[in-house]
């Protein structure tokens, strides 16, 4: 009996040990990171966006949304390299105000999924009828495999707030 106890405990313990160290490699998603990197940084008014989202809920990104956003000339948009996103788009119609967070399974991918955000600002210069001077210092920037991109009034001082998040 005390070592069918004893070996009850240890399973229970070997578990335990499993799952403490197995959610140690996580990181927060995009998503979360996102939300905490608006409380840094003053962001204007807008719409979040959460790849995990289901249609349901009001930060669901369609794939319609995410081709007419991302997709490049030949119709590809690559969402195969992308693990996770999460994506604000500033909702004034004077101006031009965007962020993305899209998490990729290896830097290969995050290469591909930059030169889909490249895209996407190339797309932004031809907005009329916008201020685009947020464009000027766009950033896409690379942290790991993790692609960031900021269309923000300072894109310096929001590439440093968000560097201390991922």
């Amino acid at each position: 009996m005390k070592k069918a106890i004893c070996l009850l405990l240890s399973v229970i313990l070997l578990f335990l040990c499993t799952q403490t160290l197995s959610s140690c490699g996580r990181r927060v998603s995009a998503y979360e990171t996102l939300l905490s990197f608006s409380h840094a940084y003053p962001m204007p008014a807008g719409l979040y966006y959460d790849s995990r989202a289901g249609e349901e809920q009001e930060t669901y990104l369609s794939p319609d949304l995410f081709s007419l956003l991302f997709a490049r000339e030949d119709g590809g948009d690559d969402r195969e390299d992308i693990l996770e996103m999460a994506l604000f788009l500033g909702s004034s119609p004077s101006c031009v105000a965007e962020m993305g967070i899209f998490y990729c399974p290896d830097r290969d991918a995050a290469y591909e999924v930059a030169g889909l955000v490249r895209g996407r600002l190339a797309m932004l210069e031809g907005t009329p009828l916008c201020d685009l001077s947020y464009l000027e210092g766009a950033t896409v920037t690379l942290f790991g495999s993790t692609v960031v991109y900021t269309v923000l009034s300072d894109n310096e001082k929001a590439l440093r707030t968000l560097s201390r998040l991922l």
